[in-house]
């Protein structure tokens, strides 16, 4: 009996060992098959967070590539207001300079020349050069403007004149500021242009 005691005793532990085995090895498996599920679950989030990460990086060098090309803008807008701005005050100067009481009295006397306009004309002039030119404008353009001539002062004039219909029918402007902005209008054309090209470069 002790034999068969023996043997079962021995049975049980080759059994049980083997059980345990095989339970160890079922344990290892799915231990195995839990690792190796995290371990690609883990590589396929850090490839998404990669992926974003590098889609965050590309968005915010677009958006600060975009924002430098806004501020480029910016400046040349601004550069181009201040360079205007100069050239607008150089040109009233010059313009300024240009419209003495003796070239005045010649530009009045080549338009009224070629007006077409019928009824009396009327002339504004700086209250200045009233003086200097009414009389002889009167005498120059009683003979071409037969309708008759109005030469009146404006105190809001600092240099050049204004002519047109006594009636309003049409008028042109001849002050330092609106010649200065007629001209300004191609230098600013120009220098629209100036501006473009050097910033291709």
């Amino acid at each position: 009996m002790d034999v068969q005691l023996k043997e079962l005793i021995e049975k049980i532990k080759v059994d049980g060992v083997q059980t345990a085995e095989v339970e160890a090895q079922k344990i290892i498996k799915a231990a195995q098959d839990k690792a190796q599920a995290l371990l690609k679950e883990a590589q396929e989030k850090s490839l998404t967070l990669q992926k974003n990460g590098e889609a965050e990086i590309q968005r915010l060098e677009k958006a600060s590539r975009d924002a430098l090309k806004q501020a480029g803008r910016d400046l040349l807008l601004s550069l181009e207001k201040r360079i205007t701005s100069l050239f607008k005050s150089v040109l009233e100067g010059t313009t300024a300079e240009a419209l003495t009481p003796q070239a005045v009295e010649k530009l009045i006397t080549t338009i009224a020349s070629n007006w077409k306009v019928d009824g009396p004309v009327e002339i504004q002039l700086p209250s200045k050069d009233m003086r200097e030119l009414e009389s002889s404008l009167r005498t120059k353009l009683s003979k071409t403007l037969k309708d008759g001539v109005e030469i009146i002062p404006n105190p809001k004039l600092s240099k050049g004149f204004r002519i047109g219909s006594k009636e309003g029918a049409a008028y042109f402007s001849f002050t330092a500021e609106e010649l200065a902005d007629i001209l300004a209008v191609s230098l600013n054309t120009g220098l629209a242009e100036v501006l473009k090209e050097a910033s291709k470069e």
